[in-house]
């Protein structure tokens, strides 16, 4: 558009050169040494302190994912914006999923969540996602990486939108913390669909603690030799207390996050003891920690 205006312009002189017109008083009868130069463009990279109603993803689209204030519905919300320095920053490309300076950045990112929740992350009902630029935004100088935290249901890690900040949602009374769920249950005894619930009204179960596997490759649901059943057992034993070996109406259950987590360093397993009747779970009320002995309340 500019162009075409320039070109008008320019035959608009012309035209009154050639009737012998004089140039206006103020001009120099060059209309083209005015315009002001392009500046440099600027990288944009996100802030801290706000939230996106986007649905989370491992990178950024400026253009189109706009953040949103903290009290309007969202998914995400950014706690920490961090820089890749040193030969990582030297790359031609984005870091490489789960190689050294991912893992270092995702590990950043969980300390962060610690601070801004007030207690291990882990715990929570609660996610950590690490954002990176996309390939061309990194081409053009981007060096930064996003922590998120997100709300989650607990058990299947399944983002849910919420219209209020995350911060403190592990101190004081613990709003975000993992505790007691109840679940449908299967006709071959196995658990459906879990949800939160308080732990003074009937439920199947309950977070116990974390158990953090060895370094090895990321356990398929069928692998026999799975070390988190050992591992969480012992968690869930020790959760429950001294009778632990001679009772028949309580076990365990594990969880993992997922294989990316895995691949970023975070081998945290989320372990559950949970209540049984015969081959089936039973619905209790209060907790089993240091239950010890004594009967579950119905």
């Amino acid at each position: 558009m500019r162009r075409w205006v320039t070109i008008i312009g320019l035959a608009a002189v012309s035209a009154v050169a050639l009737a012998g017109c004089s140039v206006p008083a103020g001009t120099d009868g060059n209309l083209v040494d005015d315009w002001p130069a392009v500046g440099e463009p600027k990288m944009i990279v996100p802030t801290a302190g706000v939230c996106y109603a986007a649905k989370p993803g491992a990178t950024w689209d400026a253009t189109t994912d706009q953040p949103v204030p903290c009290t309007t519905s969202h998914a995400v919300e950014t706690i920490y914006v961090g820089s890749y320095t040193g030969d990582a920053a030297k790359r031609t490309t984005t870091p490489p999923a789960g190689g050294p300076e991912q893992r270092a950045a995702y590990a950043t990112c969980s300390q962060k969540a610690n601070d801004f929740l007030g207690a291990d992350w882990h715990t929570g009902l609660v996610m950590v996602n690490l954002v990176e630029p996309d390939n061309p935004a990194w081409k053009g100088g981007a060096r930064w990486f996003r922590c998120d935290v997100m709300s989650t249901d607990g058990y299947t890690f399944k983002y849910q939108m919420v219209s209020w900040s995350l911060k403190d949602g592990l101190r004081g009374a613990r709003s975000l913390a993992n505790t007691c769920f109840d679940a449908t249950e299967t006709s071959d005894g196995r658990l459906g669909e879990m949800r939160p619930v308080d732990c003074a009204k009937p439920h199947r179960g309950e977070f116990a603690g974390l158990y953090t596997a060895p370094t090895g490759a990321y356990p398929g649901d069928n692998d026999k030799n799975d070390p988190a059943e050992s591992g969480c057992e012992h968690v869930v034993g020790k959760y429950v207390g001294s009778a632990w070996g001679r009772r028949s109406d309580l076990g365990w259950f594990w969880n993992y996050y997922n294989e990316n987590q895995w691949e970023l360093g975070d081998r945290t397993v989320l372990c559950y003891a949970v209540a049984f009747n015969g081959e089936h779970t039973r619905l209790y009320r209060g907790t089993l920690k240091n239950i010890g002995s004594a009967p579950l309340k119905s």
